[in-house]
């Protein structure tokens, strides 16, 4: 797993680069009004990307026995709210609109 998060970690550096929307926003139509917003995606994204490594180092092989899916619970429970907050800070401070 440690090896995806650092491939996803890559990508981030990429889409930072390319100017690219990495987070699931669920619109289709999303306008970047700000190049403040991939910063904040990148940035996010590091955090996030850190979080899951020392979940998956620390947090899963104690729980892995008992329930084969927590770690995919652990991940979402991760993934989700920063992917949530991406969006809900850069609607708020008009990084980005959507149609």
């Amino acid at each position: 797993y440690i090896i995806i998060f650092i491939i996803y970690f890559i990508y981030n550096i990429v889409c930072y680069k390319s100017k690219k929307v990495v987070y699931i926003i669920w619109n289709k139509e999303l306008i970047v009004q700000n190049d403040k917003y991939y910063k904040i995606q990148f940035l996010l994204s590091i955090v996030n990307c850190i979080l899951l490594i020392i979940e998956t180092i620390v947090i899963v092989p104690l729980q892995l026995e008992t329930n084969p899916l927590t770690h995919t619970l652990i991940l979402l429970i991760t993934f989700l709210p920063i992917n949530y907050f991406v969006k809900w800070l850069s609607l708020k401070k008009k990084y980005v609109k959507i149609l």
